[in-house]
């Protein structure tokens, strides 16, 4: 939105449409002049330096963007007017004259911007930590030393390029320090020599890592305090080191790392499983209690809580407590359920959790009541975060359950994934609330778990990734952790779950990728444009945090679950707890979440006796932490289905190739070849204006065919050597393209029941047992291959006359209430081992049933009266016709 000028009077007419801003004396939308003054440069910050300098200069009445008790009309003016005028004056300024007038002038020059953007460049080099610039922001805004730390990394395009500020090549993965970073150092070059070197050692990076520091304040945002390039082949180790690093480093300042969070990474789990020692018994109580050392006590104070509460499975740590990232947890539950392919389903008793459900909730429900989009239900847009929170709504599992007939798992399965989002994510709940959730989400994926390895059916393709739920079992401990230490410490109102992720660095990197000149949709961007950007981006992160001090709110973008509006657009307030619960309310909570979670499962036709389905896997202990070498002897493995579940390892270790030496001269000749390739390239020569001393500088001599030596730039000789660059694409929608949605698919609506042509998901079909001496009626879920080779295709319908004998179909299995040969019409759910049955036997396909209560109240399936005269007269046909 812009201001237009109407025409070309004196003063100009302006016509304004105002956003809901919280002051809009301070900030107003520029007019569209602005945008061609500052055209290649970033508008927002520009914008974010005005109104920091309008608020900090008070002394100039001509900066003030406040309304003041002068009646003089000129300093009444709002920043809008004072914008608007400045552009029309600007337009007739003659090119090369003075374009600044003090009087009404609120823009400064492009030149002065930068000046001042400098200086907030507080930024160290590549693999340093900036604890000194955090600690400055916490005691500039009187924040309590407690921080969250989150590690992310981004795609780049694969580019070495040369830095002359630094005098290095930036874009390559440099060889990773016992803390954990790599040495800057390492890519400094003073010759043409030493960047050829480079190229030759070092591989190109394919990701930048970052660290940012979240403060626990609502409008100050998150701190970048490290960046470095990498080429994603790091270890759990390195990770490991690396937060110790950061940790010590921060505890030299007096900081404490409260959290330390990730978003799933294989090599982040395998540090979290380690640090919390998840799963692992407590060895025998010491009877001997004089003479211990230190040590010993420390140990049995870490297993304390693993000695009281049987469920608890993890130590009490000292260090920061690890934390996943909530919302891609619920990414990953979502395209989990999303998921076709590889004949995977997820079922518990007698239902199964299906995206069909969804389906049909979409075709036979308005969108007014659920609110869910078509976009919600595609698997290829895994990062839609936004799915996730409509799906989360408890509007959406109320309608299934009341229209969607056998829906009742796919219900509990969204369930899980609100408390598991809410525990952290929703700002009004009270701790003990955040526990319960979090809890009962745990303990019914263990209990889920073990019921379907006590009834034969494989982890891997009926149960959630051991990845999410790892994940899940990580928070779960994790939230117990955090609350009983800021309890300890008496600072009960640093308990902010929606702090502890990974979301930090998502927006960081969001908004590093929008700092682009006005209409540019370059989105990609080298290593190099990454750290140039991120200056910008610190800057305006900076600048927000400085507004909260003037009484300045500026926009800032909304993640998903964190729109907190409600009707009437009332927002809720944050629950900032004056006290958290004991261990025995903890255990009183958690207990109680047992208690609900067994008698969910009874309703879903699962009872189990014991409390061994409560606790965690002593079998999936001993095999969390497997490695390649062991995977490669499935034989010495206990669980043979849980290689197949470890969706997460195997990016731990990198393969080793031995018995290859490499030759000791081959990295010279390479040196050379390149060298004298330099000198046939006929390279601009700088000699003529060169004078200072070139290895500190962005020039660099080299050798031509002649003999002559010249100087050329050192960021040609990095051109020259590059080769082969990674691209990325730019066009965003390519992730989200599938081979057909469901809204998109031809679907044919069964008026009456007939034999058809095409069977598709959703229909009600009758079908032959596996004897031949009976039938059965379902509703189709999903389609899959027997053969494993075609396992992966998506099937979305089957055609009848193909007789394809290679398909199954996965459906929720259904009896006819058939009373001395007289169908009544009612449908008699079975209770079967669910599995994908041929679609050779379809025998015919029928209307869909509807919910009516029976003479005793209950909510039955019932077939119209029409249906069942013709399903009768159908059955009697076919009946007759095989005689």
């Amino acid at each position: 939105m812009m201001l237009q000028v109407m025409g070309q009077p004196q003063e100009p007419v302006v016509k304004v449409i105002k956003p809901k801003f919280h002051n809009h004396n301070l900030i107003d939308f520029a007019p569209e002049h602005l945008h061609q003054k500052l055209s290649g440069r970033n508008l927002l910050t520009c914008l974010l330096m005005r109104a920091r300098f309008s608020v900090t200069d008070s002394s100039s009445e001509s900066y003030s963007v406040q309304k003041t008790q002068s009646k003089d009309s000129s300093s009444r003016r709002t920043l809008l007017q004072r914008l608007n005028i400045q552009a029309s004056v600007q337009i007739k300024k003659k090119p090369g004259g003075y374009r600044y007038d003090k009087d009404i002038g609120l823009l400064h020059f492009a030149i002065t911007i930068e000046r001042k953007l400098s200086s907030f460049h507080k930024s160290v080099p590549e693999g340093e930590v900036n604890v000194a610039l955090l600690k400055e922001i916490l005691d500039k805004h009187r924040l309590p030393p407690v921080v969250s730390i989150a590690e992310d990394g981004t795609a780049i395009v694969g580019q070495r390029e040369y830095d002359k500020r630094t005098n290095r090549v930036i874009g390559f993965s440099l060889p990773l320090r016992c803390n954990g970073f790599p040495d800057s150092l390492a890519s400094s070059v003073r010759t043409a020599e030493d960047i050829v070197n480079l190229f030759e050692k070092y591989e190109r990076a394919a990701v930048v890592i970052t660290v940012m520091a979240q403060t626990m304040d609502e409008q100050i945002p998150a701190i970048r305090i490290a960046s470095f390039c990498s080429n994603n082949r790091f270890t759990a180790d390195d990770v490991k080191h690396r937060a110790n690093y950061i940790e010590a480093e921060l505890n030299k300042l007096g900081i404490r790392m409260l959290t330390y969070s990730a978003d799933g990474d294989s090599r982040e789990m395998k540090m979290m499983r380690q640090v919390l020692n998840l799963g692992a018994l407590p060895p025998r109580l010491s009877r001997q209690k004089k003479g211990r050392s230190a040590q010993q006590i420390a140990d049995e104070t870490g297993w304390l809580l693993k000695r009281q509460w049987d469920f608890f499975a993890a130590d009490v740590i000292n260090s920061a407590v690890p934390v996943q990232d909530t919302v891609h947890i619920g990414a990953k539950f979502r395209t989990r359920l999303l998921k076709r392919d590889r004949a995977t389903f997820l079922t518990i008793g007698k239902g199964i959790a299906s995206v069909s459900d969804l389906e049909q909730l979409l075709t036979e429900v308005t969108k007014g009541q659920h609110h869910l989009k078509n976009g919600d239900l595609n698997l290829h847009d895994k990062m839609n975060y936004d799915a996730v929170r409509r799906l989360c709504d408890p509007c959406v599992t109320d309608i299934l359950c009341d229209k969607v007939a056998g829906s009742e798992v796919t219900c509990f399965y969204l369930k899980l994934m609100r408390l598991i989002t809410a525990s952290y994510l929703d700002k009004s709940l009270s701790p003990l609330d955040r526990i319960y959730g979090i809890w009962y989400s745990c303990l019914a994926l263990r209990y889920w778990r073990h019921w379907l390895q006590e009834n034969g059916y494989k982890l891997d393709i009926n149960f959630i990734t051991l990845n999410a739920y790892m994940c899940v079992e990580i928070n779960a401990h994790s939230l117990v952790l955090i609350s009983r230490r800021l309890r300890e410490n008496g600072t009960p109102h640093l308990f902010r779950p929606w702090h502890f992720g990974s979301q930090s660095c998502e927006s960081f990197f969001r908004l590093v990728r929008s700092l682009t000149s006005t209409e540019s949709t370059q989105v990609n961007l080298s290593g190099k444009g990454f750290f140039s950007r991120s200056e910008r981006a610190d800057a305006a992160n900076q600048l927000l945090g400085e507004g909260e001090n003037d009484g300045v709110y500026f926009p800032r973008f909304t993640h998903a679950f964190e729109d907190q509006s409600q009707d009437d657009g009332k927002n809720i307030s944050f629950n900032l707890p004056s006290h958290l619960p004991s261990d025995e309310e903890i255990e009183r909570i958690i207990r109680k979440a047992m208690v609900d979670v067994d008698h969910q499962f009874q309703l879903l036709g699962v009872k189990m006796r014991g409390k061994k389905k409560f606790m965690f896997n002593q079998e999936l202990v001993q095999r969390i932490n497997v490695s390649r070498k062991d995977k490669e002897h499935p034989a010495a493995l206990i669980d043979s289905n849980l290689l197949l579940e470890l969706d997460d390892s195997g990016a731990e270790e990198t393969a080793v190739e031995e018995n290859v030496q490499p030759c000791p001269d081959a990295g010279d000749e390479y040196d050379i070849d390149v060298l004298k390739s330099l000198g046939m390239a006929q390279l601009r020569d700088f000699s003529h204006l060169v004078s200072r001393q070139l290895e500190s500088s962005a020039f660099a001599s080299i050798i031509c065919n002649n003999g002559s030596q010249i100087v050329v730039k050192k960021s040609a000789v990095v051109w020259f050597c590059e080769n082969s660059v990674r691209r990325l694409s730019n066009d965003r929608t390519l992730r989200v393209m599938q081979l057909a949605n469901f809204s998109e698919r031809r679907k044919l609506k069964i008026t009456s029941v007939s034999t058809r042509k095409v069977v598709q998901i959703g229909d009600w079909c009758l079908f032959r047992n596996l004897e031949g001496n009976g039938f059965f009626l379902g509703r189709v879920l999903s389609f899959a291959y027997f053969n494993s080779t075609k396992k992966s295709i998506s099937m979305f319908e089957w055609i009848v006359d193909q007789k394809d004998h290679e398909v199954g179909v996965l459906c929720i299995w259904y009896k006819l209430d058939i009373n001395q040969s007289i169908f009544s019409g009612k449908l008699i759910e079975v209770h079967v081992h669910h599995g994908f049955h041929p679609c050779v036997s379809y025998i015919c396909s029928c209307p869909s049933p509807t919910f009516t209560f029976d003479a005793q109240g209950s909510k039955q399936l019932f077939f119209t009266n029409a249906t069942v005269n013709q399903l009768s007269n159908f059955l009697k046909d076919m009946t007759l016709s095989r005689d």
